[in-house]
This record gives structure tokens, sequence and C-alpha cells, in this order.
């Protein structure tokens, strides 16, 4: 490996294996992923942990958990995570989107497997501790979801940093924001 490697992960730079380790394991899942808007997250997902990018100190344990969250969420999870980061840096502005929970709510029109989706993925990154969703209540079922209190818990805030999700173009929240305000 060149010289640029020695600064490689805060304190691994004695034991390059662990690097190479690293590395491969992001690379043979970027390799599998078959959705391609997410790959450049993915790498720069690499970049920081290589790096250091951040102001984050990253250590191995920390980087396979950290890939291992990247890998099982899809790009409309990123999104969501984006969207989350916007709502919860917004002081206080909702953007239009529902403030009250979906219990007793009935989809209706083609939108219906959509919501559903959403609502769904919502809640799955709330149980995996990336997003808050329930207005500072624990989600039991997707239906708790109240769309004005999402937010990046800390592990989500942790990957919205490291994958650079900021730079996931507003046009590809526009559907979300527009099924959460029904």
């Amino acid at each position: 490996m060149c010289n640029i490697h020695q600064r490689i992960f805060i304190g691994w730079a004695d034991d390059s294996s662990t690097y190479h380790e690293v590395v491969e394991s992001l690379l043979l899942k970027a390799q599998r992923e078959p959705e391609e808007k997410k790959l450049p997250y993915m790498a720069h997902l690499l970049a920081n942990l290589a790096f250091g990018a951040t102001d984050m100190e990253i250590d191995v344990n920390m980087s396979h958990l950290l890939i291992a969250e990247a890998e099982r969420l899809s790009y409309h999870q990123l999104c969501i995570l984006r969207l989350g980061d916007v709502i919860g840096d917004s002081d206080g502005n909702t953007m239009g989107l529902r403030d009250t929970d979906y219990r007793g709510y009935q989809p209706q029109g083609s939108n219906i497997g959509q919501i559903l989706t959403l609502l769904h993925d919502i809640k799955v990154l709330d149980s995996r501790d990336l997003v808050s969703a329930g207005g500072g209540s624990w989600l039991m079922s997707q239906t708790q979801i109240i769309p004005s209190s999402l937010e990046l818990d800390n592990m989500g805030h942790i990957l919205y940093a490291m994958m650079r999700l900021d730079e996931i173009p507003d046009s590809d929240l526009y559907l979300m924001k527009t099924l959460l305000s029904e």
C-alpha cells in the first residue's frame, strides 16, 4: 500500500490487515449492490472510513457496524435518513408533513402501496435506532408514526455524515414528502 494509507483509520496505522479487511468488506458489499443510486454513498463511506474525512474517530468494530448497516439499507431508506435530517434541522418547520399518527388511517387510491412501503421503511429504521418517528414514544407499529417528528438518532447521524447523504437530491425526496403530508 502507498504511504497515504498510513493515515488510515485513527489508531490503526500499524495494522494494515485490519485496513484491508474493512476495505475488502465494503468493496464486496458494493460489488453486490443492485441499487446503482446507492453506490456513490457507499463510496463516501469507504472514503470517510479510510481517510478520516469527518471529525469522528471510528474504530474497526464501528467500521464493520457501519458497513453492515449501510449494506442493509435500500436507497429508499437512505432517502428517509436524508428527510429525517431535513426535518430535524428545520427549527420547528415540519414542511407540511402530517403531525398526527396513522391510527385509523385508511389509505386510498393509487398511493396505497407507496405509503404503506414508506411507513414500513420508517418503522424498520426506527427499530434499528437510526431514526425516531413516534413523537417521543416507542413505535410498536407503523400506525404510530408521526411524520413531522421524524429525526435521526445517533447511529443515523453517523451514517448520514459518513455516507454524505446530504448529497441526495431534493427531487428524490419529493414523493416521500407528498405521501407523508396526507
